[in-house]
């Protein structure tokens, strides 16, 4: 009974928020969306799929671009090592070159001698996409779909991994009106934080009001479904 008390009162809360447009931002983790930007922040966690590769090098370079939901890091000339080198030596350039792009946001590490993995500071994931040097990389890898792409050597993520809803504020695997109250009691009164990537619906890297309005509208209206975190 005290708990369905509550999630009325923070309802009633939002009701209002709403009707007086009220905006809270609480953490921006993303720059807006240009020509070679970086997501703000620092201390990017690398993720937790791995990027293969196989072959040797011919002796040319690379492109590459890492894409967010609102961020875009590139580098058009990655000289590569030289002809015939093997795997451990393209896993160096790559993460070389990540890591000397000059944005704090994004990071880069070897996971073995053939393969390497990539991090990002905003709150959700992005694409690792590569390409010829001197040129917009058009073959793209990410976390939720196995590709291959054959750029000199050949880069890889073969695996699927598990991918969650954004929304999921209280992190219990559900997406309810439960998110939205945990969310209210955040912002307005101080509770405990929620799962940081779970809990922007929206999807526009700002954990604010406009996440619980966009779980109202989805579970009461005709709203869109939040998309997954990826």
């Amino acid at each position: 009974m005290v708990r369905q008390l509550t999630e009325l009162v923070y309802l009633a809360v939002f009701v209002i928020a709403v009707s007086l447009l009220v905006t809270i931002p609480i953490e921006v983790r993303c720059a807006p969306l240009a020509t070679n930007t970086c997501p703000q922040g620092s201390n990017p966690a690398l993720r937790p799929w791995h990027i293969f590769v196989n072959g040797t090098a011919s002796g040319g370079g690379w492109s590459w671009c890492i894409n967010g939901p609102s961020y875009s890091v590139c580098d058009s000339n990655v000289s590569g090592p030289p002809a015939g080198s093997g795997q451990a030596a393209i896993v160096q350039a790559i993460v070389a070159s990540i890591n000397a792009s000059g944005c704090q946001g994004v990071v880069a590490a070897a996971s073995s001698d053939s393969s390497f993995r990539i991090g990002s500071s905003c709150v959700r994931g992005f694409e690792f996409c590569i390409g010829p040097v001197n040129s917009a990389p058009q073959c793209c890898l990410n976390d939720l779909e196995a590709n291959s792409c054959q750029v000199d050597a050949t880069f890889d993520q073969p695996y699927f991994y598990e991918c969650f809803p954004c929304g999921d504020a209280n992190n219990d695997s559900y997406f309810t009106i439960s998110d939205a109250v945990w969310l209210l009691s955040y912002i307005f009164s101080g509770g405990p934080a929620p799962a940081r990537c779970k809990s922007n619906a929206s999807g526009d890297c700002t954990l604010s009001i406009s996440d619980v309005v966009f779980i109202i509208n989805n579970i009461f209206g005709s709203g869109p479904a939040p998309s997954n975190c990826w």
